[in-house]
């Protein structure tokens, strides 16, 4: 019997040496992770509107065209987002102004949650005039651009997102997206009417 509980002993120190060393180590969680996102090759087709502008699409967007506003929405569905380009036809610069400040006044709207405004000036390859608006930060429009012909019209485009979220997880689409928004503005003709 003395046997026996000399075996239970040396049995209990073995078991609880065991369980003391192992746990020396601090626990670390996991840091969060996001899902890999894989992106179809780009190709581009051409939409014109009503001969009013025209410009180059990515493929994989759906197109749906307002003849009487010239207004076009490109609906990403798998990546749950759109772009929404709205035309305005210029009278007199005061109304050139007019659409102007209101696009300013819509970009200012983000100032509640967004980190910064980046406002840049760009001439493109077409030698269209353009204002970029880079927003950072948890909103629902990242990425934005007006741009006018001067004379009979006015364009603004702006990206939306469904479900804005932390921008880490999302980075890789917004770039994405924002890639096609400069390809707009840059293969962006405007048509005589």
């Amino acid at each position: 019997m003395l046997g026996f509980l000399k075996k239970q002993r040396v049995n209990f120190f073995i078991t609880w040496f065991i369980l003391v060393c192992s746990c020396n180590q601090a626990y670390k969680p996991k840091p969060k992770g996001y899902n890999q996102i894989q992106f179809p090759e780009k190709k581009f087709e051409k939409i014109t509107v009503s001969n009013v502008y025209s410009f180059k699409k990515n493929s994989q967007a759906n197109h749906k065209i307002d003849n009487e506003r010239f207004w076009v929405t490109l609906k990403y569905e798998k990546l749950k987002a759109e772009i929404l380009i709205t035309h305005k036809e210029i009278l007199n610069y005061n109304e050139l102004n007019e659409f102007v400040q209101e696009s300013y006044k819509l970009i200012g709207r983000h100032q509640i949650k967004a980190e910064s405004i980046i406002e840049k000036r760009v001439v493109t390859p077409k030698k269209t005039h353009a204002v970029l608006f880079e927003i950072n930060g948890e909103v629902a429009s990242p990425y934005q651009f007006i741009t006018t012909d001067s004379t009979r019209n006015f364009l603004r485009a702006a990206l939306y997102l469904d479900n804005p979220a932390a921008n880490d997880s999302i980075m890789p689409v917004v770039e994405y997206l924002k890639n096609d928004v400069n390809h707009i503005l840059n293969t962006l003709v405007w048509d005589g009417r």
